[in-house]
């Protein structure tokens, strides 16, 4: 990369008034101290174009901050911080539960959720990570249905969004539910839904199900079906054949449930935690 020369500005003594200091001449101590300053997305990335130097440092700052990380993790040491973010750009996302989030590059999406009476969304939001201001995405294409407790997965430049339900209205009175089995792929880049339907093998409607991407194929574990209540069973979708398969899993296997959470630890694992009153309640690894 071809190296880049940085002024900074500080106050020297008048003997030295007329010298300059170059950001290159400190120490990568420093540097890195200043690099550890930038938001852990796309602006520290960047960073890395400026010459090898600072690509070693950057590289030494995102080693720091994944060990950093990891440690608190173990040590159940991590700090949430509620940050208020910019209502600037094209307005702020309302109040909601039960939504879909996932992230791509340096911005979070959210998909749809639930308010306190009952109404679903199916708009789609970004927060920029770096700026931490919210844009609704202007989508076009087969629009998802409205609803709270899906699943939204990043796969390449897309995202995909399954499942999902919509509770009563409280007025008119006895109004059923709807639980989806539905499968929309939003393409980032040219802000349009698709709606995948599979002719042959599908999983039944869920809500409250968890998902993870591996490779080519999304894992869907659990969740609720509605009259027939939570499962444990395992469904996989290969994104290039647009297919569904159900998983045979060799005992012994997680017991039915819903709302946990799924997180990929590689290509080939991945990792089920289930919560209860803030405590974590079981840990379930899947190969």
């Amino acid at each position: 990369f071809k190296s880049m020369a940085l002024v900074m500005e500080v106050d020297l003594p008048v003997k030295y008034e007329n010298s300059r200091c170059f950001i290159n001449d400190l120490p990568d101590e420093v540097i890195e101290y200043i690099l550890r300053l930038l938001p852990p997305y796309q602006d520290l990335e960047q960073c890395m174009l400026v010459c090898k130097r600072w690509q070693r440092n950057v590289l030494s700052v995102i080693r720091q901050k994944k060990y950093s990380f990891d440690r608190s993790i173990a040590s159940f040491t991590i700090k949430c911080q509620h940050v208020l973010s910019s209502s600037e750009g094209n307005g702020m996302i309302s109040r909601r539960y039960s939504h879909s989030a996932s992230n791509h590059g340096n911005s979070m999406y959210v998909f749809g959720g639930c308010t306190s009476t009952s109404t679903t969304f199916n708009d789609l939001w970004r927060l920029d990570l770096s700026t931490r201001k919210w844009l609704r995405q202007l989508t076009t294409g087969n629009y998802p249905t409205p609803k709270a407790c899906a699943t939204i997965v990043c796969y390449n430049d897309s995202l995909i969004l399954f499942g999902g339900w919509t509770p009563p209205l409280p007025y008119p009175m006895h109004q059923p539910r709807r639980v989806f089995n539905e499968l929309h792929i939003y393409n980032i880049k040219n802000s349009k839904w698709t709606c995948i339907t599979t002719p042959t093998l599908s999983p039944p409607p869920m809500a409250a199900h968890s998902a993870t991407i591996h490779g080519h194929t999304m894992v869907v574990f659990g969740g609720h079906h509605d009259n027939l209540g939570s499962t444990n069973d395992v469904w996989c979708f290969d994104v290039l054949k647009e297919t569904w398969r159900k998983q045979q899993i060799s005992n012994p296997k997680p017991s039915p449930r819903y709302g946990q959470s799924q997180i990929a630890l590689d290509s080939d694992h991945l990792i089920i935690i289930v919560f209860f009153k803030v405590v974590v309640e079981e840990v379930h690894t899947w190969n």
